[in-house]
């Protein structure tokens, strides 16, 4: 079974455990990093992440996790914040985070560039409207077109 596939059949059985807990499941990766196997499970909160957090989730969901059976190799649960420069992955992100600032990249250009920087003016029926922080005007990225985004860090 293919990383992708492995993370998609543990979504669908942790996306209840955890929002019921009161966390929404950011991301799940299966990958390699030096000589080990790491499943990191990125969650978050109103109000933010805490260690504290990251420990109840790890604890509540690592039987689960080998109850499915579905990895055939030694690896390492981590359980995360997604971090202040949260990746924007579902078009749920981009609705709950309009008016904020971001960097996206897209798999093709738009009007000859792929990166941009804005603020979430509105995300609707797969369509982004950014509203670039360089004056450039606002532009509508088609949701599927994007390859990255994530939030800025304003300080």
């Amino acid at each position: 079974m293919k990383g992708s596939e492995i993370c998609n059949k543990l979504e669908e059985q942790l996306y209840p455990i955890l929002e019921t807990m009161g966390y929404e499941l950011v991301y799940i990766n299966f990958l390699k990093e030096n000589r080990n196997w790491i499943l990191r499970i990125s969650i978050d909160k109103i109000g933010g992440v805490t260690l504290k957090d990251c420990e109840l989730v790890s604890h509540a969901i690592d039987s689960k996790v080998e109850e499915m059976d579905l990895i055939k190799r030694s690896y390492l649960l981590e359980v995360c914040s997604p971090g202040l420069d949260r990746p924007l992955i579902k078009d749920i992100d981009f609705m709950r985070f309009q008016g904020k600032k971001i960097k996206l990249k897209t798999k093709e250009p738009i009007e000859n560039r792929k990166n941009f920087t804005g603020l979430i003016r509105e995300f609707k029926e797969g369509m982004l409207k950014l509203e670039l922080t360089d004056g450039e005007g606002i532009f509508v990225i088609p949701g599927d077109k994007i390859q990255k985004a994530n939030l800025v860090i304003e300080i």
